[in-house]
């Protein structure tokens, strides 16, 4: 008697090939459930999250897109850390960008030559990047690497960041930049996805 094949296709299969590919699938849920894209990234290599935040609005993001894209992750961290109060760091910062005159940032404790893609985050200040973030852009070089900016404001003019690090890293593949606003992240989480399917 032959082997008896079921053809009927609303049957569920429960064959130990089906099993593992449901389990890769659910493998593949990121952070709050939502599903990662599976091509997002196959040709990107070792990817780096690299970020700086000030309030805690970048680093939230940049969190989320190290999950998502089980990235490495790293903070860009001035030396002497900007004063809590927030009219004072807007007045430093702004001097900071007038004269040239830096805080220096840390070392960072991962290496820059081993990524082949890095998304970078930045807060936005003074319609473009932060201080610590230019900062490491002159120090480091980010040559022949694809970098995916990331940023968050609180409503101001974002048009100058994408400019900017284009002159700071002509030798990069520089992609379209994400923008949010800090009070849009709790609901940002199909933008983010659709930015990172891009």
């Amino acid at each position: 008697m032959g082997k008896h094949q079921n053809n009927r296709s609303d049957f569920p299969d429960f064959s130990r090939r089906n099993l593992l590919k449901l389990a890769g699938a659910a493998a593949a849920l990121g952070p709050l459930g939502l599903l990662v894209p599976e091509r997002a990234f196959a040709s990107g290599g070792r990817m780096l999250v690299l970020y700086y935040s000030k309030t805690g609005n970048t680093r939230e993001l940049a969190r989320y897109i190290q999950k998502t894209t089980n990235a490495d992750i790293a903070e860009i961290s001035p030396v002497t850390p900007y004063p809590s109060d927030y009219n004072e760091t807007v007045r430093l910062s702004r001097l900071e960008l007038l004269t040239g005159r830096r805080n220096p940032i840390q070392p960072l404790n991962v290496q820059l030559q081993q990524y082949d893609s890095i998304f970078l985050g930045t807060p936005l200040w003074w319609g473009t990047l932060a201080v610590p973030v230019l900062q490491f852009l002159t120090q480091h070089s980010l040559e022949g690497k694809r970098v995916l900016p990331f940023s968050t404001n609180a409503g101001g003019n974002r048009d100058k960041i994408f400019d900017d690090l284009l002159l700071l890293c002509p030798k990069s593949d520089v992609r379209s930049p994400l923008a949010l606003r800090a009070g849009d992240l709790k609901n940002a989480q199909s933008e983010v996805n659709a930015w990172l399917r891009g």
